[in-house]
């Protein structure tokens, strides 16, 4: 019986899912696309997951309620091998890797209907009260105008908050992803709110997200060429726009 017993711990071993190469980031909340309640944590967790699995990976998800920890953590910890999402930024690009694109987002204004905003420069939008999400990046565009005094934006800690302050006229018009704007309103506020809510058809900006690997650790390298490498076939063959498609779909 021991040698049979000995066999068996020994494909165990060798065929366990513990012994797959694993992978470790640091994630966010950011509905519909990322989120530890959510299905598969998001349909971009989901989309990164499945790019590992084609490498022969397993990835772990290490939630934070905190932007800015889920990053510091990713940099300063060295058992995280990095974090999603993020856009580009050089203060970013100092100290991680960036693989291709995994979300391409649209930044628009939410306004009241009935109201008079309505912009086409960036002029337009200085009598206005503007909200945003305290550490996010609208462009550069948003960002000199802000600090040049001539636009004026409000600035809090969730973007529900900010949707609030709309409805009650203390805002007239919010920044957000146009889909995660449209995912809280449906989750969190009234159907008569929703009628009363206008998304503006012109785009601050389109943005891409990506994953981001510690760029001090060199097998990093390698790895993002396989992840990139990994995606470009997912992409080229359809499965990346039918697997977000088939998630939005299904919320």
């Amino acid at each position: 019986m021991k040698p049979i017993l000995s066999g068996c711990i020994l494909l165990y071993c060798l065929f366990s899912p513990v012994s797959a190469k694993q992978i470790v980031l640091t994630n966010g909340e950011w509905a519909p696309f990322l989120g530890q309640a959510l299905p598969d944590n998001g349909l971009t967790s989901k989309l990164v997951t499945n790019v590992f699995e084609k490498m022969g990976y397993q990835v772990k998800y290490k939630f934070f309620k905190s932007w800015a920890r889920a990053y510091a953590e990713a940099y300063q910890n060295p058992k995280y091998d990095g974090t999603l999402v993020w856009s580009q930024s050089p203060e970013r690009a100092g100290k991680f890797l960036f693989t291709d694109s995994v979300l391409n987002t649209f930044e628009v204004f939410f306004y009241l209907a009935g109201s008079d905003f309505h912009w086409e420069t960036i002029q337009d939008l200085e009598k206005y009260r503007i909200g945003g999400h305290i550490g996010y990046d609208y462009g550069v565009d948003i960002e000199k105008a802000e600090k040049s005094g001539l636009v004026r934006i409000d600035r809090v800690k969730s973007e529900h908050q900010n949707i609030q302050k709309l409805l009650r006229k203390r805002l007239d018009a919010v920044i957000m992803d146009k889909v995660v704007g449209i995912r809280l309103l449906e989750d969190e506020f009234t159907r008569a709110d929703l009628k009363i809510i206008q998304i503006h058809t012109k785009p601050i900006l389109k943005k891409s997200y990506h994953v981001l690997f510690k760029a001090s650790a060199h097998q990093h390298r390698q790895l993002r060429k396989d992840f990139n490498q990994a995606l470009s076939k997912m992409i080229a063959d359809g499965e990346v726009d039918k697997q977000y498609q088939e998630y939005l779909n299904a919320q």
